[in-house]
Order: C-alpha cells, then sequence, then structure tokens
C-alpha cells in the first residue's frame, strides 16, 4: 500500500519535468503517467491599414473600326500617256491614214482638261489624173504632206469609283499643215468625242488607257489651206500612268 501511495507523490510532484513517467511498483507493474501538454499563445498588435476610396471619373471613347481605304480615293491628278490612231477624210486620195499621238491630261475628278497632238504622216489631197499624169487644177490643186492636230479641251468621267469610266468631252483644236512644196498653213476646228477609259490603281498612281472617236468640224481656215473636208474623224486609242 506505501508503494502506491509513493508512486502518486511522483506522479504529482514531477508532471512539469517530464512529459511521461514510468513507475514500477513491487509486483512488476508498470503504471505510466502522461503529462497534460502546455500550450503558449503569443499576441502581436497589428497597426491598422489606412483604406482610402477614391471615386475616378473614367471616359471611354469607343470608335467603330476604321473602314479600309478607298483605291480611288488619290489616283493624282496628273496624267500622261502616249497611243495610235487614225484619220478619216474623205477628200483625200488616201482617205484612211493612221496617226500616232501624245496625251497630256490635268484631272480634276470628275473633270478632265486634256491636251492631245496627233500627226498623220504622208496626206495627198487633190485630184490626180493617172492617165495625163498631172493634177486636175479645176478640181483643186494637189500636193502632199504632213498634219499636224493639236487639240485642247475637257471631258468629263463618270463612275469615278470605278474601273471603267464612259467619258464624253468637247475641245478647240488647230489643224496645221506643212506641204512637201509650199508655205504651211493652218485651220481651226471644233471638236466633240466620245470614250471609255480603262483606270487601274496603284500605289503611287493609276495605269490608264483609253479608246476614243472625235468628230471634228472646221470653224475657220486659211486660203492657202488645201484640205477641203468640212467634217472629219479620228479615232484611237492610248496607255498611260495618273500620279
Amino acid at each position: 500500500m506505501k508503494t502506491w501511495m509513493l508512486a502518486g507523490l511522483l506522479a504529482l510532484a514531477l508532471p512539469a519535468a517530464a512529459r511521461a513517467v514510468e513507475i514500477y511498483g513491487d509486483g512488476g507493474d508498470v503504471v505510466t503517467y502522461v503529462a497534460t501538454p502546455r500550450y503558449h499563445y503569443h499576441y502581436h498588435a497589428i497597426e491598422p491599414v489606412i483604406v482610402d476610396t477614391h471615386r475616378v471619373d473614367v471616359s471611354v471613347d469607343v470608335r467603330p473600326p476604321a473602314d479600309p481605304p478607298d483605291p480611288f480615293d488619290d489616283l493624282g491628278l496628273v496624267e500622261i500617256g502616249a497611243g495610235y490612231g487614225g484619220f478619216y477624210m474623205p477628200s483625200l486620195r488616201e482617205p484612211l491614214l493612221d496617226a500616232p499621238r501624245a496625251h497630256l491630261a490635268l484631272i480634276l475628278d470628275p473633270v478632265s482638261v486634256n491636251l492631245d497632238v496627233s500627226v498623220a504622216r504622208r496626206l495627198e489631197w487633190g485630184t490626180f489624173d493617172p492617165e495625163r499624169g498631172c493634177c486636175l487644177l479645176d478640181r483643186g490643186p494637189c500636193g502632199s504632206g504632213d498634219l499636224v492636230q493639236t487639240s485642247l479641251g475637257f471631258a468629263w468621267r463618270w463612275n469615278r469609283r470605278g474601273h471603267l469610266h464612259p467619258t464624253a468631252g468637247a475641245a478647240l483644236e488647230m489643224a496645221s499643215l506643212s506641204p512637201d512644196a509650199g508655205d504651211a498653213s493652218f485651220a481651226f476646228t471644233a471638236a466633240a468625242s466620245a470614250g471609255l477609259i480603262f483606270e487601274y490603281p496603284l500605289p503611287d498612281g493609276a495605269l490608264e488607257a483609253g479608246l476614243d472617236a472625235t468628230g471634228h468640224v472646221r470653224l475657220v481656215a486659211q486660203e492657202a489651206y488645201p484640205l477641203a473636208d468640212p467634217l472629219y474623224l479620228t479615232f484611237g486609242g492610248y496607255v498611260g500612268f495618273r500620279f
């Protein structure tokens, strides 16, 4: 009995010194005493966090996506080109003649101001009698030479934002005749034209190609001007570049 009492006192006296204590009695029994665990709590003062609230007015500008650039917006003002065509003048011995041409234009869409120069070479006029081998002077003098026609006018272009432009225009012209023999002479004519222009935009301008037909009416001429046609036709085409 004394042994168990001693064991109890030791169990009460040594709980702080060890977590577990084993006590052996006389009979070989083992008594295990488990100490109660201790928990330590530490408290730290935390500075309060100051939160400031600000109101910000944000303006959001929502814009629709920009339209792709129009290739016909900026094609340039100047057009230069060259081409080939023909003259039809019934009073000539050979009424149909070929004629190269040069073309220059100032384009203020949809109107263009045009300067064209055409050259018809080896014209032959007057009535020639092959049997006699001479000119029939009673029907006018005979001769041959070159005709340079300079035209200044304007034209209207339809379908501005398309590739094909129907055109119509008018012009005043000077026809200068240089005969193989004798002095040069000239006449003034008025013209009306119609045509079609193909236009293909490029990064720095546009490629141009045109076809047209023009009627010419003689207004006034020098007495020495030998061509008798009061009305004649020209036609042709050109290619050029607009920049």
